[in-house]
């Protein structure tokens, strides 16, 4: 896989968010879109320490769904 002209893989995915490891760098993208439409992505950086924790999942989960949200109503 390559990723922004790194090489990398995709560590976990599941059906709300992707983590994709590049060398000693791990990126977490999180789709902000609606059953309607898709705005865009949310991408988040972590570069040391445990992976992401699930509440730090969930409360970016919950981000991204409300951005969604107020984007539609906008």
């Amino acid at each position: 896989m390559v990723v922004e002209k790194e090489f990398g893989w995709i560590e976990e995915i599941t059906l709300t968010y992707v983590v994709v490891k590049l060398w000693d760098l791990r990126r977490l993208v999180v789709p902000i879109a609606t059953a309607e439409r898709a705005w865009g992505l949310l991408l988040v950086f972590l570069n040391r320490g445990p992976l992401f924790a699930t509440d730090d999942l969930n409360l970016l989960r919950l981000l991204t769904e409300q951005s969604a949200i107020a984007l539609d109503s906008a």
